[in-house]
């Protein structure tokens, strides 16, 4: 009996890129079709529905890192990987909110607030929150079992080795320069005042009780751990 393709999703800006990069590179190199490389608008519900039985594995990211990556990578049409032009909402919200700083903190009142909200949900990935992916999670504790990894960005390089032993490829996988990983370039405004932080901690705050039960996943499962920890553990 043939086992379903592991599906590889791709959460907007939580590493995703690299990972997919070379994961297509080892597919085209060898014909190895055990993988299912999904586009941003695949999600866990879209995929269970048609196999319900296939194993996933995806990343995740602080959802307030989150925020700055995907509004810079905006800001600059996606620039250098790629080059995506803004849309008309999205010029209309950069006309307004030069920085992921200015938008964070407008969120929280004053006279800019009802812009700041409709910004929110007019800036790709921006827009975009953890559940429209991964649902709740009470949805990853039902369907918890099938999920083969979840990879957390900001330790992909760490992770990398493992990466590799789950899915059953070789190391290394991930692109180390900065065009292939998708990385922000050096110079863009990353900082956020406490203002803003709080404010975007209340916004994403069904986000954070997503990431915070992928984080505690990882942990009970050895995720992300050496592996002499993770033979003590078993």
């Amino acid at each position: 009996m043939r086992h379903p393709a592991i599906s590889v999703l791709h959460i907007g800006k939580t590493g995703g890129t690299a990972l997919k990069d070379g994961l297509y590179a080892y597919v085209t190199r060898t014909g190895d079709r055990r993988f299912d490389l999904h586009r941003h608008e695949d999600t866990l519900e879209k995929i269970w529905a048609d196999q319900p039985d296939k194993p996933v594995f995806f990343a995740v990211r602080d959802p307030i890192s989150r925020f700055v990556s995907g509004f810079n990578s905006r800001l600059r049409h996606g620039r250098p990987r790629y080059d995506v032009a803004w849309t008309d909402s999205e010029t209309i919200a950069f006309s307004r909110f030069t920085s992921p700083n200015a938008l964070g903190e407008a969120l929280g009142g004053g006279e800019h607030q009802d812009l700041a909200v409709a910004a929110m949900s007019q800036i790709r990935h921006v827009s975009t929150q953890l559940n429209d992916w991964l649902v709740s999670p009470a949805y990853l504790e039902q369907h918890a079992g099938k999920i083969l990894y979840i990879a957390r960005q900001s330790e992909l390089s760490a992770d990398e080795a493992q990466i590799c032993e789950v899915l059953g490829v070789p190391a290394p996988l991930l692109a180390k320069d900065d065009i292939g990983a998708h990385r922000t370039p050096a110079g863009m405004t990353t900082g956020l005042s406490d203002l803003a932080k709080t404010n975007l901690a209340r916004w994403f705050a069904r986000d954070f009780a997503i990431y915070d039960w992928c984080l505690e996943r990882r942990r009970a499962s050895g995720w992300g751990q050496p592996s002499a920890a993770r033979s003590a553990r078993a």
